[in-house]
């Protein structure tokens, strides 16, 4: 784990990723479409606040592939083939390290952006939704994982994650209402963990709301044990040197 955290915090794009583009991001989608949000309940700094965090701890997925399979870390990895470590602590440390890097990105930017009232996170509620972007960055990260140990190749993995996050952030309502696109899409939206987990940090700011959190919280869960239990039968350290 130290030695993945290392070759995080050492790697510029990701660092950017974590701790600078999030903010940058709310403040400047906030910024540009405030003129569209004139009702004083939300504002588009709430809106952008909630939607463009919820989209990077989606796409926090493509940070895996740094920890798996990025160039310079193959010597190391050629190195702890010939020790005698278990195959899981190889896995789960570079699972863990991602999720303490990207989570304390993402968690300094959500208390700046909460504790200066830029966006409003729900206020007393706020400990129960920022529960629900954890538990989102797990299933994002497991997801990653998953595909970096069916593909094993960096970039058709950052390809073929980049279209997955992209489609169940569609799905979610992120960009645009899903109805527009269909009923049968609504429907098939409406099946989406991704979406309970984003009407659910809604419902809980706005209406305080927590007849679905149970669900919302426990869905993605299900999901990332499945995942990882993918990534325990098919990872094998010897297909990353």
């Amino acid at each position: 784990m130290k030695q993945d955290l290392k070759n995080l915090i050492t790697n510029p794009t990701m660092v950017l990723f974590s701790f600078v583009y999030p903010i940058s991001l709310v403040l400047l989608f906030g910024f540009l479409f405030s003129n569209l949000y004139g009702g004083k309940q939300v504002s588009s700094y709430d809106f952008y606040g909630i939607t463009m965090i919820f989209y990077l701890v989606l796409t926090a997925s493509t940070v895996t592939p740094t920890t798996f399979m990025e160039e310079r870390i193959k010597r190391p990895n050629l190195r702890i083939n010939y020790c005698p470590v278990s195959r899981v602590e190889i896995y789960l440390s570079k699972l863990l390290s991602t999720f303490i890097f990207t989570g304390s990105g993402f968690l300094l930017n959500i208390l700046i952006l909460h504790f200066t009232r830029i966006t409003n996170f729900g206020k007393a509620n706020f400990p129960f939704v920022l529960l629900l972007f954890f538990v989102l960055l797990i299933f994002s990260i497991t997801l990653g994982g998953t595909i970096c140990v069916l593909i094993r190749n960096q970039d058709l993995t950052n390809k073929i994650i980049g279209s997955v996050v992209n489609t169940l952030a569609l799905l979610s309502g992120i960009f645009f209402p899903v109805a527009i696109l269909g009923k049968w899409v609504d429907n098939l939206a409406e099946l989406s963990p991704i979406k309970w987990v984003l009407n659910t940090i809604f419902e809980v700011i706005y209406d305080n709301n927590f007849q679905n959190y149970i669900i919302a919280l426990i869905a993605p869960i299900i999901l990332s044990a499945l995942l990882l239990f993918v990534i325990h039968k098919k990872y094998r350290p010897e297909k990353y040197i």
